[in-house]
């Protein structure tokens, strides 16, 4: 029978290249290392999928199977990651026996912390390694943390240039956002400050201090942005609200909000005479009315006019693409005399008199900058009914007449690495809009059982496409410390304008080599005592000792010290507790790799 340090060395040293491996699930058994050793569950706080917070504890519980015709002996969990915002209580969880087909249950057996500076959103992915005397299995859960429960319920542009409540080139806007804290806890000392990569708008004012946000309360955040010659009017754009503490610059929730550049619609619902529309005349301009709308509570009603007069009102608009306008209309006047006439640029559209209650109609338009224009024109004599008209609900088109699209290349993502390709790099995904509209759209990201992904992440979560163009969406991979293998994941990408869900499957094929666990000439060489509470003593029978490098989990060096002699002290009473690698280099240039637990 192998010894059990022999084994303990080799599966915690591959452990090195594959903590984070999450190609099974974590509460089906895992067979990388051995088909006879089992995970049947893993719970965190009780539950399988517990709600992760910033400042929380975590307790874990874990159920082993022995699958196999043999017992198991001197069996030892322990229970890891390397992520620095956890900081455990308890990792080691010993029990010696465990007989062939039997489960056992250990409860409790591990202890964590979370910080509470933790960013929000951050995935956290833990590693289960069991040891003994014969065979080692592995296991991962993976959690993502809420660091801050807001969100934002609305924004408003208060516009300081055109007064059309859109960000224009050429201007300083304040943007208003509503955001809610929608969980029950405080939150305090926040800092709000306003971030846009968007060509040509520019974030002029400070953060925003609050010092207490309560449970379901509201914080109005106020941003001023200056919109510079090279922004094209009508363009949404994105901007990400960054909140952290005022202790801290470490992000504890960002929210992008994509800025609509276009106004689809004046229904003067807010009772005041539009500022970009304009009239011929002091006398005749058009006015507010609040005694007929189409709908809502006002409309726009034409000048008191004698006979042989003309009331006209103008409203200048930009379009990207081809649209059309549409507004609805009520005439009161003379039949066939005394006429509403609708003109874009110059050229008449249409013409109406007599009684007609409101009605809808709409006109092409194409891209560029028209003058719309509405008049009611009164003949020599006589006036019947009201002797005016009226004008409501004033839009550009915001669908085209097919169905709207959104196309994403490449429609999957398989990347295959060997011995040099980089742990750390990047694709692209390109996103082109298809429709005569904006388009916002949402994504999630997770593993074939529905878990947080930890390998690759979506540089832009969230966002918005302009209409007929395209924008890139970056997806980070970073598989350091990962073992060689195959990892999947899919990419859903969702959008409300649409009825259809995205799906981009990612497939990575790791191929990087992991160090052999089992160097070959490997010299014997004894550490004591283990555990220990910082000072550790090396001893070597055969070789001249050169160098032990001390190394975590995941394979990071975290200090290499000389060495000379056949023995040889090293002091872990700076590291925290938990378990490391220590890899003993001799004079003859052979290596062998030991297993210490720091108290």
């Amino acid at each position: 029978m192998l010894s059990f340090k022999k084994h303990i060395l080799q599966y915690c040293f591959i452990l090195i290249g594959c903590l984070f491996f999450t190609e099974t699930s974590w509460a089906q058994s895992v067979g990388r290392f051995t088909e006879n050793l089992e995970f049947v569950l893993i719970t965190a706080n009780g539950n399988a999928s517990p709600a992760l917070e910033a400042g929380g504890e975590l307790v874990f519980s874990v159920t082993v199977r022995n699958a196999g015709t043999v017992p198991f002996q001197n069996c030892e969990l322990h229970v890891t990651t390397i992520d620095p915002y956890v900081t455990f209580h308890d990792s080691t969880e010993s029990f010696d026996y465990i007989a062939p087909g039997n489960q056992y249950a250990l409860n409790n057996c591990a202890s964590c912390q979370i910080s509470p500076d933790i960013p929000d959103g951050r995935v956290i992915t833990f590693a289960f390694l069991i040891t003994n005397d014969i065979e080692s299995a592995i296991a991962y859960r993976s959690y993502r943390v809420q660091a801050c429960s807001l969100s934002v319920v609305g924004y408003e542009i208060r516009d300081n240039g055109n007064y059309n409540s859109l960000v224009n080139a050429g201007e300083t806007d304040t943007l208003l956002f509503t955001l809610h804290n929608d969980d029950n806890r405080e939150l305090q000392n926040l800092v709000f400050s306003l971030e846009c990569d968007q060509p040509g708008i520019q974030v002029v004012s400070a953060p925003m201090t609050k010092d207490s946000l309560w449970g379901d309360e509201t914080f109005p955040f106020r941003a001023v942005i200056r919109a510079g010659s090279p922004f094209a009017d009508g363009t949404t754009f994105d901007v990400r609200i960054q909140v952290t503490r005022q202790d801290s610059q470490v992000p504890i929730g960002s929210y992008i909000v994509p800025i609509v550049g276009v106004a689809n619609c004046e229904d003067f619902s807010d009772g005041i005479y539009p500022p970009m529309m304009y009239g011929d005349s002091v006398w005749t301009d058009w006015c507010i009315d609040s005694l007929s709308a189409h709908s809502g509570l006002y409309s726009l009603r034409s000048g008191a006019i004698s006979h042989s007069d003309t009331s006209e009102v103008n409203m200048p608009v930009t379009v990207n693409h081809s649209h059309y306008v549409s507004f609805a209309f009520r005439t009161s006047t003379e039949n066939n005399y005394d006429w509403l006439y609708f003109f874009i640029d110059g050229v008449q559209k249409g013409r109406w008199s007599g009684a007609n209650d409101w009605t809808e109609i709409s006109f092409a338009v194409q891209p560029g900058t028209h003058t719309l224009t509405w008049q009611y024109t009164k003949d020599y004599s006589v006036s019947t009914g009201s002797d005016c008209v009226w004008i409501d609900d004033i839009c550009l088109s915001n669908y085209n007449e097919g169905y709207p699209s959104l196309a994403i290349t490449p429609d999957s993502i398989g990347v295959s690495l060997d011995d040099g390709g980089s742990s750390v790099f990047t694709r692209t995904l390109h996103f082109t809009n298809e429709s005569d509209i904006y388009l916002i759209f949402d994504t999630e990201l997770q593993d074939e059982q529905h878990n947080p992904v930890g390998w690759v992440e979506v540089a832009t979560p969230n966002g918005s496409v302009n209409a007929h163009q395209s924008r890139d969406v970056a997806l980070n991979f970073n598989i350091n410390g990962y073992f060689s293998g195959s990892y999947k994941a899919l990419l859903q990408v969702s959008v409300p304008e649409l009825d259809t869900i995205y799906r981009i499957p990612i497939v990575l094929d790791n191929r990087v080599s992991v160090e052999d666990p089992r160097p070959t000439g490997a010299l014997p060489v004894t550490v004591f005592p283990n555990p220990t509470q910082g000072l550790v003593t090396l001893e070597s029978g055969l070789a001249q000792l050169e160098s032990v490098t001390i190394r975590d989990l995941s394979g990071r060096t975290l200090k290499t010290i000389p060495c000379e002699g056949l023995s040889h002290s090293v002091n872990l009473s700076d590291f925290a507790p938990g378990l490391y690698l220590l890899q003993v280099r001799f004079q003859n240039g052979k290596t062998s790799t030991l297993k210490v637990v720091k108290q």
